[in-house]
């Protein structure tokens, strides 16, 4: 096995516990193209202070978020940890964070990464940290997700997170 799929692997296990969800994916159909969506009521975001006191490098944002299909029906949930590169500035200048998530599933878990960029200072968790549709990229996976790779494309509209996976899990 390649060794970034053991290691996300085990990052999967430590920020996630199993749920006792019925399989997102129905009849082995699991890893191929499919949308979940974050509606922002079930949601939590903290924010770290690292290195220099106040907003600096390094500053992280930590998350979770749960889950539905398109239908609204609960399908699971996802964690992230987002580590700021650099603050936005007063002059106008984007800020950057590059971000990790772990998609949890009835049936598996779902690695991605993306760079963020922003105007809205990481100290600020009160909403969604950017506001345009950006791309991730997917790294790996669990159960029936094993192998996954690909895109997810992130979209929101006030505080409804759409992500639409363009995954398959060829080895």
């Amino acid at each position: 096995m390649n060794p970034h799929r053991k290691l996300l692997s085990g990052i999967a296990f430590g920020l996630s516990a199993s749920l006792s969800l019925p399989a997102f994916a129905q009849n082995g159909d699991a890893c191929q193209p499919f949308t979940v969506v974050s509606d922002g009521s079930d949601r939590t975001v903290d924010y770290i202070d690292n290195g220099a006191p106040g907003p600096s490098a390094g500053d992280q944002r930590i998350g979770y978020r749960s889950l539905a299909d398109q239908d609204g029906n609960p399908v699971g949930h996802y964690r992230w940890i987002g580590t700021v590169l650099n603050q936005p500035g007063d002059d106008g200048t984007v800020g950057e964070s590059v971000y990790e998530y772990i998609m949890a599933l009835g049936d598996g878990h779902i690695g991605y990464h993306r760079l963020v960029q922003t105007d809205s200072p990481a100290q600020d968790t009160s909403g969604v940290a950017w506001d345009t549709t950006q791309s991730a990229i997917v790294t790996g996976g669990t159960g029936a997700y094993a192998f996954a790779h690909g895109t997810v494309t992130i979209s929101r509209d006030d505080m409804v997170v759409t992500m639409e996976f363009d995954i398959a899990c060829d080895d």
